[in-house]
C-alpha cells in the first residue's frame, strides 16, 4: 500500500495505477496484497501518539483525520477516545480492509456489519495475513514466502518521544481509556478475533498436513 499512500485503504490499492493496466514505477501486474492486523486498542493508541508527536501538521495526514488546522494536534487522549463512531480512526482496520467507500455512514450499524463481513471475506483472499500478537512467527513466515529476510523497522521518532511508550509494540493507557477504545472498536475486535481463529486453523492444518 505504500505506493498508493501510507496505510492505504483497500479501495485505493485496488484502483492504484500500478494495480491497473497502466503500470508505473517498474511494477508489473503480479501484485499481492498482504496485511498485519494489530490489537485494536494498541493500534488506536499508536495512531494517537503518531499524530500527537508531530510538531508540524502542515503536510500531515493527521489534518484530514482530526480536522486540526494548527501546528500540533492539541487533542488529549481522553478526547481522542471519546470521538464518535463516525471518526475514521475507530474500527479503522475493518474500514480499510473491507473496501467500503470512505464516504460510508460509519454510524450506521447495518453498514458496519456489511463492512465487517466484507473485511472477513477479504482476509481470506489476501496473499498473506499476520497478527501482532505473534509478530516474530508471522514475520518469519512472510520472509519464507517472499524469499527475503525481513526485520522489524526501527521505532518511529514520534513514538520514541511518547511518555506512555513502553516498547515498539505496546502503549500504556489507564483502564478507563482502554475500555473506552475497546468499545469504540468493537468491529475491529470482531475482525481481529475472526482472523486469529482463521489463521490458527490454517496454520494448524498445514502443520498437520
Amino acid at each position: 500500500g505504500w505506493t498508493c499512500g501510507v496505510h492505504a485503504w483497500l479501495a485505493d490499492i485496488e484502483t492504484c495505477n500500478h494495480l491497473s493496466n497502466k503500470t508505473v514505477g517498474g511494477f508489473g501486474d503480479d501484485i499481492s496484497i498482504i496485511t498485519f492486523l494489530r490489537d485494536p486498542v494498541q493500534r488506536s493508541l499508536s495512531e494517537y501518539h503518531q499524530c500527537a508527536g508531530i510538531t508540524d501538521l502542515k503536510n500531515s495526514w493527521c489534518i484530514k483525520e482530526f480536522g486540526s488546522n494548527k501546528k500540533t494536534l492539541n487533542l488529549t487522549l481522553g478526547k481522542y477516545a471519546r470521538m464518535d463512531n463516525e471518526s475514521p480512526h475507530h474500527n479503522r482496520q475493518v474500514k480499510m480492509i473491507s473496501g467500503c467507500p470512505k464516504s460510508s455512514d460509519w454510524r450506521n450499524e447495518t453498514i458496519m456489519q456489511l463492512c465487517l463481513k466484507a473485511a472477513k471475506s477479504n482476509i481470506k483472499r489476501f496473499a498473506f495475513v499476520g497478527l501482532d500478537v505473534h509478530n516474530s512467527f508471522f514475520l518469519r513466515a512472510l520472509s519464507l514466502m517472499i524469499g527475503k529476510n525481513l526485520t522489524f523497522p526501527p521505532v518511529h521518532v514520534h513514538r520514541k518521544k511518547s511518555t506512555s511508550f513502553v516498547s515498539e509494540a505496546v502503549y500504556e493507557a489507564n483502564t478507563n481509556i482502554s475500555l473506552l477504545l475497546a468499545q469504540r472498536n468493537i468491529y475491529d475486535y470482531a475482525l481481529y478475533n475472526y482472523t486469529h481463529d482463521y489463521l490458527c486453523f490454517t496454520y494448524g492444518h498445514k502443520q498437520r498436513g
